[in-house]
């Protein structure tokens, strides 16, 4: 959870679904990825307040500043000094990722993706041409 470090919440180590409770939710639009979406405000159960405002995760950040009270999803990375990020206990939403790449591919990014820390392969298959 992402939240202003200026929000009554901040000071907590973790957050629970109840702690969120009828704090508004700014998050990105349901376009962006509808499945992902719609999956995360279901586990979320209706603890929040959907905000009338959707943006890109880049914009969200200001946003949190202007609407101190509100939060966000997100991950550690997008933490600053005035944005900080709380885990939820019970890790109620976790995002999953797929990628794909040529074996013989010796991209930088690709390299340090594949050993990056807390990275789970889930699968990992050589299909020939």
């Amino acid at each position: 959870v992402l939240l202003a470090a200026t929000h009554p919440l901040a000071p907590n180590a973790e957050l629970t679904l109840d702690d969120l409770a009828g704090f508004e939710l700014i998050w990105i639009p349901r376009a962006a990825a509808p499945e992902f979406y719609d999956d995360a405000l279901s586990r979320l159960g209706g603890a929040l307040r959907l905000s009338d405002i959707s943006m890109s995760q880049s914009q969200i950040r200001n946003a949190l500043l202007v609407r101190r009270s509100a939060i966000s999803l997100g991950s550690r990375r997008a933490a600053t000094p005035d944005i900080v990020w709380r885990p939820l206990k019970g890790r109620p939403l976790v995002a999953r990722y797929a990628a794909v790449w040529r074996t013989d591919s010796h991209n930088p990014v690709l390299q340090a993706m594949a050993v990056s820390p807390g990275l789970t392969v889930i699968s990992q298959q050589v299909v020939a041409d």
